[in-house]
């Protein structure tokens, strides 16, 4: 299994050029539930009422939580209350599925996996993920820590685990 990470060549904190940026809400997801489920209530009415019903819970997701990129952190907030504190130094790997038609933000901690469904606007929260969390190339997964890396082949490239750079 392979994973990206990150390059923390600026310390973003000490940065002033990282302010911290508000993503905008965006409900094309619940909207697009939202008419999935008025289709599918032709066809099976409690179907059709689940989905609509959890695509106005995600459009009351979409009002209430902010996702704040600050220098160091993404913090989560509900209103004047902050959630959750993701410091951007656990990050291991961070990505947007899928990118023509986002639904899924997806990021990894050292020891955490967070799936959030895309109630803000992607181009944002895209470009502020790359700004503060800039991927390196890939990495092997069974090397231990953020620090470790994984030994290239002859050709540079990046060798799965168990293979050497001679077998084929």
């Amino acid at each position: 299994m392979l994973f990206v990470v990150f390059e923390r060549s600026l310390d973003p904190a000490l940065d002033p050029a990282f302010e911290t940026v508000i993503v905008r809400p965006s409900y094309r997801l619940a909207l697009g539930l939202g008419a999935i489920a008025f289709s599918l209530a032709w066809l099976n009415r409690w179907v059709g009422l689940g989905l609509g019903v959890f695509a106005l819970f995600l459009a009351l997701q979409a009002t209430i939580l902010r996702l704040h990129f600050t220098a160091s952190a993404l913090d989560l907030y509900r209103g004047q209350t902050r959630l959750r504190h993701f410091p951007y130094a656990d990050w291991t790997h961070w990505e947007i599925f899928w990118p023509s038609l986002p639904i899924l933000f997806y990021f990894n901690e050292v020891n955490n996996i967070h799936f959030l469904p895309m109630l803000f606007n992607a181009q944002q929260l895209r470009d502020c993920a790359t700004a503060r969390c800039p991927r390196l190339p890939e990495r092997n997964a069974s090397a231990v820590g953020p620090a470790a890396s994984a030994a290239p082949s002859s050709e540079g490239e990046i060798m799965a685990p168990g293979k050497s750079p001679t077998a084929e």
